[in-house]
């Protein structure tokens, strides 16, 4: 008994010395927002146009220790809405740009396996833009006076939004089938997203040591 003890150890031990003998790595990935989601299942039977960009993920982590990393995060996603009211036809776009700071904790690290959970907080960064097309009832309610009216009648317009955003990694599982190359899936409770799935890459760079300080 005390034998199989000493070599679980043993066996630990060594998966602790793979992981941290990468000190970087860097993440691409897509997923869904709860609001993207929510989106999909609410306006698929709607008579309405309308486009839902998965949110693509761009995260870079530094391994500070055995099991904790911390991270930069870097999200997109774009919706999309278009549709008639009579003779009103109008669209509506949002852009959502998500910034985040994060922090990792490896709670199971094998030679190329990992199951982790963390925390991540930043601002998601909203530019909506709007445009309707009022020339029909334009021409029919001020007939010769039609084009100066125009000119004061915006068809379109745009504003920029700033959120808080806060989210919980609730379970992360990466394998890496090959040396420095895997993938990793999550789920999540928060924004930007509540899953994502991906390509991880892990490395080590004298060039970005310089660069960071670490």
């Amino acid at each position: 008994m005390k034998k199989i003890f000493f070599v679980f150890l043993l066996l630990l031990s060594f998966g602790l010395v793979v992981a941290q003998s990468y000190k970087y790595d860097f993440r691409l990935g897509v997923g869904g927002s709860v609001l993207g989601t929510a989106g999909h299942l609410l306006l698929k039977k709607q008579y309405i146009d309308y486009s839902i960009t998965p949110e693509y993920e761009g995260h870079f982590r530094v391994f500070a220790g055995n099991s904790v990393a911390i991270g930069l995060a870097l999200g997109y996603q774009r919706f999309a809405l278009s549709g008639n009211i009579d003779t009103l036809r109008g669209t509506l776009s949002a852009a959502k740009w998500n910034l985040g700071l994060s922090a990792t904790l490896f709670y199971m690290q094998k030679k190329g396996f990992n199951l982790f959970t963390g925390a991540r907080a930043g601002m998601s960064i909203w530019h909506y833009k709007a445009q309707a097309n009022f020339d029909y009832y334009v021409d029919k309610y001020f007939g010769m006076f039609a084009p100066i009216v125009s000119k004061y009648l915006p068809s379109e317009g745009s504003f920029t939004n700033t959120l808080l955003s806060l989210q919980i990694t609730l379970l992360g599982i990466s394998v890496y089938p090959v040396k420095n190359l895997g993938m990793y899936g999550e789920l999540a409770l928060g924004s930007p997203y509540w899953f994502n799935l991906g390509l991880s890459y892990r490395f080590n760079s004298s060039r970005v040591k310089k660069v960071i300080g670490y």
